[in-house]
């Protein structure tokens, strides 16, 4: 009996077929017509979209349209997070929109209401305002983040935890003023997960339970969050961070570790206030500079100090 929760082109066979192997067959189709996005080159990663779609009751055309790929993780686009949030019911207005700020009341069905606000001073302390397209299109990526951001954490079961494009791939994804781009090969090119970050760094959202033993079996305490994430308040990182900025600051961590440092002698050594700021100035190579001013450090200093 068809899912009476989808839509109903969800259940035409020339649409969706209902096996995994008509999936692939239509997939190929698709993807050799060349009227895909250019980042869907096989029929499996077309499959994966539909798939994703699927889950969310969204058809495959639309999915292509609004669901993207980054770092092998589906991401969805802001415009289709508000529209689930509408189909489920619910609604949002915004409230306002600038250059500098970002504001949406979002309502649930039920009456509850919640406001978000992301504004460019967010985005600086985030260290997202040095790419060309937040240059380019403040006001669009302020409401990119502030549905994103609001969406997950007032209705969480609407866009089932994800997030958009450029939260996971920052400049690796450009957008045009109406849509993202994916460049091809350098969103995908990340390292596998090593064992103990997978426990935490696969999970959605981020498992900070996972996370909180990882650190007590380094003997590092919850109190020194802080200095780790840049607030005593998990919930607040994850606003405008992701699992993958987590899996950075736990290579830090591990690296200094190894080397007797703590996360309070690793910040001091690196010059910032938190681990969290380090990794927010540059992602990419966060984990090869620090080594590389840790190593410098330690090289002059006649003794290792005691970890912090």
């Amino acid at each position: 009996m068809p899912d009476k929760n989808l839509p109903a082109t969800i259940h035409d066979q020339a649409l969706m077929p209902k096996t995994f192997d008509g999936m692939m067959k239509q997939a190929d189709v698709l993807v050799r017509s060349g009227l895909l996005p250019a980042e869907i080159k096989t029929a499996a990663a077309a499959v994966a979209i539909m798939m994703t779609g699927r889950e969310l009751s969204i058809p495959p055309m639309q999915a292509f349209r609004s669901i993207y790929v980054v770092k092998g993780k589906p991401t969805l686009s802001a415009q289709l997070m508000g529209a689930l949030i509408f189909r489920a019911g619910h609604s949002y207005k915004v409230v306002d929109s600038t250059n500098e700020s970002c504001t949406i009341e979002y309502r649930r069905k039920t009456g509850e209401t919640y406001q978000h606000t992301f504004t460019i001073q967010d985005a600086e302390r985030a260290g997202l305002r040095g790419g060309m397209t937040w240059k380019q299109y403040p006001k669009a990526m302020l409401f990119s983040r502030c549905m994103s951001a609001g969406a997950r954490a007032f209705m969480p079961d609407v866009i089932a935890g994800m997030y958009t494009p450029e939260e996971i791939a920052g400049e690796a994804v450009q957008f045009d003023g109406e849509e993202f781009t994916v460049i091809d090969g350098k969103a995908r090119d990340t390292e596998p997960p090593e064992v103990v970050e997978a426990e935490y760094h696969e999970t959605k959202p981020i498992d900070w339970g996972a996370f909180t033993k990882a650190l007590a079996d380094m003997e590092i305490a919850t109190a020194s969050y802080n200095v780790i994430l840049g607030t005593d308040n998990p919930a607040e990182y994850e606003e405008d961070h992701t699992r993958d900025d987590l899996a950075v600051i736990y290579k830090l961590i591990k690296y200094g570790m190894s080397m007797d440092l703590g996360p309070s002698k690793l910040c001091k050594i690196l010059g910032v206030d938190s681990l969290a700021a380090w990794v927010d100035d540059d992602p990419d190579n966060a984990v090869a500079i620090a080594k590389q001013t840790i190593d410098k450090a330690m090289a002059g200093e006649p003794a290792q100090e005691e970890m912090l």
